[in-house]
């Protein structure tokens, strides 16, 4: 696959050779009006040493935290200008590795060991009464410290 650049380029050479232009835009597949084109720099490209330099003092941040510090620095930059040149100066963040997660060797307990053991929680009533718990109770909050007294509904 040749790119645009090389073909104009491809041109030139065969108008070096004293090929016509148009001939040889035509055996190439461009516009002649492509022939006469001349890229340009973006204005913003001037600070990819500071980006770069910016990078690397915070490997961590990203470029919309580098973005943030330009801005402090009073650089006028459109965050999207940023992220061109950081994908062109090919800087990626690296992913933190996973945290393995500590494994005691203790399992959920499968009975209650005493009166009153509270060993496992049951999430799967709704909250469809007042209190939010049972629908076959209801609970009441009286007194300074909103204790609940749990009464069976009638």
């Amino acid at each position: 696959m040749v790119s645009t650049p090389q073909k104009r380029e491809g041109a030139r050479v065969l108008k070096a050779h004293r090929i016509p232009e148009r001939r040889s835009v035509v055996l190439l597949g461009i516009a002649r009006a492509g022939m006469r084109y001349q890229v340009r720099p973006k204005p913003q490209d001037h600070l990819a040493p500071q980006i770069q330099a910016l990078s690397a003092e915070h490997p961590r941040w990203g470029q919309n935290r580098i973005w943030a510090l330009l801005r402090r620095a009073n650089v006028v930059v459109n965050h999207k200008a940023v992220g061109r040149l950081w994908q062109k100066l090919g800087l990626q963040l690296t992913r933190r590795p996973r945290r393995n997660k500590i494994r005691t060797g203790e399992v959920v307990p499968q009975l209650a060991e005493r009166p009153n053991h509270v060993w496992t929680y049951d999430w799967s009533w709704p909250r469809s009464s007042p209190s939010g718990g049972h629908p076959g109770s209801s609970a009441a909050t009286t007194g300074r410290n909103s204790s609940v007294a749990m009464s069976p509904c009638g």
